[in-house]
């Protein structure tokens, strides 16, 4: 096994400092208890159905066991309890916003085979490409039973989306136990050939500026292009294929939804078309109703709500408003549906308003309304073929989801 130690430079993460230590002062701690029986209070008076999947008694025995271990906590250690309550509600919506203030830089992506690390620092780039095993000497496996506690989820495909994100978050390392070491960590991996080595990597400072990652793909599929786009389309003449990619349920200021689908489906009818890919795979919700008028006139259009004529893309990532508009694309029109199963429930509580905890100031958002699309009630929405993303396509850019589109329709 090769252990290798590197220095890196520092940037910013996010927002706040968690300050790590064996355990909190005592005006600290009460001031913890004051944001703990704040939560108490206010999550159940505010969500919708807060109690839907988790019995009132167990969170109200959570919360006094929590105040009565203050005192012998660390910060990091509170703050993954409370989230580890916030997440027992089994609401996505419902969560609480972690002060992320030093993380590792590294990048995950779960794929096909497993977890690996898709960019990194230059100091790190040995173990680009290369399969995530362990985090200092605990299994990948461990490691993600453990945060899977921590993380508000509905399904494994928000797991997928979510976990990689985790495994870098320094301070939620040290609250579960997983690190020990503030200043370093190891990651083991096993490389192309079926060898395992570790990195000892630092931690890098919400304080400091952005330094440069490499790694990614050697081409950019066309899901990749223009993600600061909430919409976009492009004519894929060869194939007769107009292709929509939909990021996110928002109007940008130069077009709105509606005139952008009204010009996409003028140029469908005017041009050879056969086919119409809509492609939800990184919509991460907004407002579902900006897709309504377009989904309507689908339904009726004949040159395309045919068999084999429309696809839709989703995804983990695919999660609330997006799912609403791939549930009502799946009630309205003969779609089929491709890609990896949805980041939420399609019938889901959404609508979500968020408070401040008063001490610590950490944000804590809650669902408002109950969405109701599909007669049974599951929890994630499947693809009509299930295509997944492997370690080898994501090197050389490929998107074997259109492709499969493309090739056998």
């Amino acid at each position: 096994m090769r252990l290798r130690t590197k220095n890196v430079l520092c940037f910013v993460i996010v927002l706040s400092i968690i300050i790590c230590g064996l355990g909190v002062q005592a005006n600290d701690a009460e001031q913890w208890i004051e944001d703990i029986d704040y939560l108490a209070k206010q999550l159940p008076r505010e969500h919708k159905n807060l109690f839907a999947n988790l019995k009132k008694t167990v969170f109200e025995q959570e919360i006094e066991e929590l105040k009565q271990e203050i005192p012998n906590l660390s910060e990091n250690e509170i703050v993954a309890n409370i989230s580890r309550i916030v997440a027992m509600v089994g609401d996505a919506h419902t969560t609480l916003g972690l002060n992320v203030t030093r993380a590792y830089p590294l990048s995950f992506y779960w794929f096909e085979e497993g977890i690996y690390l898709a960019y990194a620092t230059a100091e790190y780039k040995e173990a680009l490409y290369c399969k995530l095993t362990k985090i200092n000497g605990h299994k990948l496996e461990e490691v993600m039973d453990i945060l899977c506690t921590v993380i508000s989820h509905e399904n494994e495909a928000q797991l997928k989306s979510k976990i990689p994100q985790y495994l870098i978050f320094t301070d939620m390392l040290l609250g579960l136990g997983l690190i020990s070491n503030p200043y370093m960590v190891e990651y083991t991996f096993m490389d192309r050939m079926g060898e395992e080595f570790s990195l000892i990597v630092e931690p890098i400072s919400a304080t400091g500026g952005r330094p440069e990652l490499i790694g990614g793909m050697e081409a950019t599929p066309l899901y990749c292009e223009s993600p600061e786009q909430y919409y976009w389309y492009r004519y894929l003449e060869d194939a007769k294929t107009v292709y929509f990619k939909y990021n996110a349920c928002s109007n940008m200021q130069d077009q709105s939804v509606s005139s952008f689908t009204k010009e996409l489906l003028s140029f469908v009818d005017k041009n050879p078309v056969e086919k119409l890919v809509i492609d939800l795979r990184n919509n991460g919700g907004g407002n579902s109703a900006l897709l309504d008028s377009f989904i309507n006139k689908l339904k009726k259009n004949k040159k395309l709500n045919q068999e084999g004529k429309l696809f839709v893309i989703i995804g983990r990532e695919t999660f609330s408003s997006a799912i609403l508009n791939a549930a009502s694309l799946k009630n309205k029109t003969t779609a089929i549906f491709v890609g990896e199963p949805t980041g939420g429930r399609p019938n889901h509580y959404g609508e979500v308003k968020y408070f401040r905890l008063p001490n610590s100031q950490m944000y804590v958002t809650y669902s408002t309304k109950y969405f109701t699309y599909f007669k049974e009630d599951v929890p994630t929405f499947v693809p009509d073929i299930a295509v997944e993303l492997s370690i080898d396509d994501y090197i050389h850019g490929k998107d074997p989801v259109l492709e499969t589109i493309l090739t056998e329709f």
